[in-house]
């Protein structure tokens, strides 16, 4: 089975606003370095396989956006070193891409790969407890062979029995023992998991310290664009009304203001929001 598609991503620098007060604490970046300060066998790849791709409106996705097309990937991440992987988000199933919208664009050889990489990852995370980001873990076909290296939190393990198959959640990931998590904590070689309450009650960041000395924030869905971080702007409410599991708009909108902020501070830091297709392609 072929490996996940290498990801390459380059930003580059694009007009600023004018900031709000920000709470600095949330992106304490040089806290998340001094944490992986030690590792020496960092990852020296980051790859993705998008399941399943859908098209929105961009006004349906970013606060004062058009009506222009905006691909909505459905992301999972793989980060390797020349020793393990560390996979962050987990996918879904056709099953559930078809009771969740039009399942056209759903990518069943992907799906493949990702189940894989879930069986021999050493550490696996999700953003958050939404269906396309860990699902994956309870529809995948023997979860015994991962459970071991999970890291959810209790918020995270609540969400998980919903997205059981019809023979319902595996025994294994019943009786996980999920991991609190009040602060931001190192989980794996160069990655270290912050959480970020607001867009679910379980909702994390990853930063990740990579080999060539290039560093990613993955930020699930704290943001659907990278335009969000730039702008410093949100997904409309009008979105939000629409949502089964609206966001905690005041956490966001904070989240956001300082995600602003440390793009501006911190400009070759690649900020990586989950769903945003050409950005990650």
């Amino acid at each position: 089975m072929r490996s996940f598609f290498c990801l390459v991503s380059f930003l580059f620098a694009l007009p600023v606003h004018c900031l709000a007060q920000v709470d600095n604490s949330f992106t304490d970046i040089s806290t998340w370095r001094s944490l992986v300060a030690a590792d020496r066998i960092l990852p020296t790849q980051a790859r993705v396989e998008v399941v399943k791709r859908d098209t929105l409106p961009y006004s349906f996705v970013h606060e004062g956006g058009d009506s222009r097309p905006f691909v909505m990937a459905r992301s999972a991440f793989q980060l390797c070193s020349s020793r393990e992987c560390t996979m962050i988000d987990a996918g879904y199933d056709a099953e559930l891409a078809n009771k969740l919208g039009a399942s056209d664009t759903f990518d069943a050889a992907s799906w493949a790969r990702i189940q894989n990489a879930l069986s021999r990852a050493s550490t696996i995370a999700v953003t958050h407890e939404h269906p396309d980001h860990m699902a994956g873990l309870a529809r995948h076909s023997d979860p015994t062979t991962f459970v071991a290296k999970l890291v959810l939190t209790p918020e995270q393990h609540a969400g998980l029995a919903q997205y059981a198959p019809a023979a319902g959640l595996s025994p294994a990931l019943a009786n996980y023992k999920p991991q609190s998590l009040a602060k931001a904590r190192r989980i794996a070689p160069g990655v270290v998991m912050i959480p970020a309450a607001g867009h679910t009650p379980g909702s994390v960041m990853f930063f990740v310290r990579m080999n060539n000395g290039s560093e990613f924030l993955f930020i699930g869905d704290v943001g659907w664009a990278l335009a969000d971080v730039i702008e410093n702007k949100s997904r409309p409410e009008s979105t939000l009304a629409r949502m089964v599991t609206p966001d905690d708009r005041a956490a966001v909108l904070k989240q956001i203001a300082a995600l602003h902020a440390l793009r501006i501070a911190e400009p070759k830091l690649i900020i990586l929001p989950s769903h945003d297709d050409a950005l990650i392609q």
